[in-house]
């Protein structure tokens, strides 16, 4: 991932002599960015931490910092549906990079598990269970 955001955060701000404005939506995309754009600049984080990226309401400070842009970086409106119009109608003059687009990522479908549903896995009590009920049945004999 590293080959491809660097060139695409470096040909986004060529001319600047100060860092590029950068957004990011999620803290783990913030993390990465952060990295590699070093000494540059530190990128702003949309989402605070613990914050649901599906269903954040953005504040006018939000608004702000994606209307300000040179670039914002997220990962698709598959995780933040919410942030697509915004970054059209705000982010007008931002390049924009949307990871899921790029170039390698192996996206894996969505999966129901009944068995993590509440938190637990409750196939051990089967098997005890039906211990019990054997050893039941052989007092009965």
């Amino acid at each position: 991932m590293r080959t491809l955001i660097t060139p695409l955060i470096l040909a986004a701000c060529p001319a600047l002599a100060e860092a590029p404005k950068v957004i990011v939506d999620i803290a783990p995309v913030h993390s990465i960015v952060a990295q590699l754009m070093g000494n540059a600049g530190t990128p702003d984080l949309l989402l605070p931490p613990g914050a649901s990226p599906h269903d954040y309401s953005m504040r006018p400070s939000d608004a702000r910092a994606l209307s300000n842009a040179d670039i914002v970086i997220w990962v698709g409106p598959q995780l933040t549906p919410w942030l697509a119009e915004p970054i059209e109608t705000l982010a007008t003059d931002a390049t924009v990079i949307t990871l899921l687009d790029l170039p390698g990522w192996n996206q894996l479908a969505y999966r129901e598990d009944p068995r993590f549903e509440d938190g637990h896995d409750h196939g051990h009590d089967e098997h005890d269970e039906h211990d019990e009920h054997d050893e039941h049945d052989e007092h009965d004999e």
